[in-house]
């Protein structure tokens, strides 16, 4: 299985990739970075039945949303992805410090997440 993933909205450049790259260009971050590129590759190898990263469906929000979970050094990060059509469309990143999604973040995961599965 090789699933197609895209960063939203422009497949291979994207808001999540950024975040990525800001990460990998930071010293001191640059461990995550590479525990959340590695995430994003056992997703696209195993797809969402993978037993080797922490994925779990968000109900509520147009789009079927899916989050991949990463707790590292005391922060969750947070990638987003809806699924249109066989392809995983990563369409934000977000470092939590509760348990629920701010809601500038919500609202535009439900923006990204209709904009998405109509590209």
């Amino acid at each position: 299985m090789n699933i197609t993933i895209y960063f939203y909205p422009y497949k291979t450049d994207g808001y999540v990739k950024e975040h990525l790259e800001k990460l990998r260009l930071n010293p001191q971050r640059k461990a995550v970075w590479s525990r959340l590129a590695q995430d994003i590759a056992i997703l696209q190898a195993e797809g969402l039945r993978s037993g080797q990263i922490d994925i779990k469906p968000l109900g509520g929000i147009h789009g079927g949303l899916w989050e991949l979970r990463r707790k590292f050094d005391k922060i969750n990060y947070r990638i987003y992805f809806v699924i249109h059509k066989g392809i995983f469309w990563l369409i934000h990143y977000l470092e939590k410090k509760s348990q629920t999604i701010p809601k500038n973040d919500a609202n535009l995961l439900k923006k990204r997440s209709k904009e998405a599965i109509n590209l």
